[in-house]
């Protein structure tokens, strides 16, 4: 089996299977969908510069791997808007991307409404300073998470894993300094040692 994909300005992208020997595809393209919207921060300020990716499963049942449609790819403006244009009607997920943000991968979104609101976590649950006794910054340590010893019923626990209790993170930095996330949802409670 082979598929061929077309994409042209303003429709929707096409993949259609191409019969083994077949010299010739007759392919229909339908106009594009939209999806837009507002990217914000967790305190509700607008983030630019956010790479807005849109995504589908692949249209071969043998294969698993998503197929990104990067040639409809954008960027959120200064206000945090972001529009994407030229969509299939369905099986539509977007990535959104930022250099200091978590990723934020296959989220679905309603096809053709141009109002959502997407909100993006900062890179880094939380990150800290490892110093000794007298103030020095020590250069070469282990951190590990375990739960809270008191944990109380509202204690949200997102992102855990058993590696991060039994082997944790090693770290080698001259100011002691580190940082621990990006799969981490803010407001999650943990044991740090």
């Amino acid at each position: 089996k082979a598929y061929v994909t077309v994409i042209a300005d303003s429709f929707a992208p096409k993949f259609a299977e191409v019969p083994p020997g077949e010299p010739h595809v007759s392919i229909q393209l339908k106009p594009g969908a939209k999806i837009g919207g507002k990217v914000l921060n967790q305190s509700g300020q607008p983030l630019e510069g956010v790479r807005v990716v849109p995504m589908i499963r692949s249209p071969d049942p043998s294969l698993c791997n998503p197929l990104w449609i990067t040639e409809r790819q954008t960027v959120t403006t200064d206000d945090g808007m972001f529009m994407v244009n030229g969509l299939p009607e369905s099986g539509v997920y977007l990535d959104f991307l930022h250099p200091v943000m978590s990723e934020l991968r296959s989220q679905s979104l309603e096809i053709g409404r141009l109002g959502h609101v997407v909100k993006m976590s900062s890179r880094g649950a939380f990150r800290g300073r490892v110093i000794d006794t007298e103030g020095n910054p020590v250069n070469d340590f282990r951190v590990q998470l375990s739960f809270p010893q008191e944990r109380r019923p509202s204690d949200r626990l997102d992102g855990f894993t058993a590696a991060y209790g039994s082997i944790g993170t090693s770290y080698t930095e001259s100011e002691g300094r580190f940082i621990w996330g990006d799969d981490f949802t803010p407001g999650s409670a943990y044991r740090v040692t």
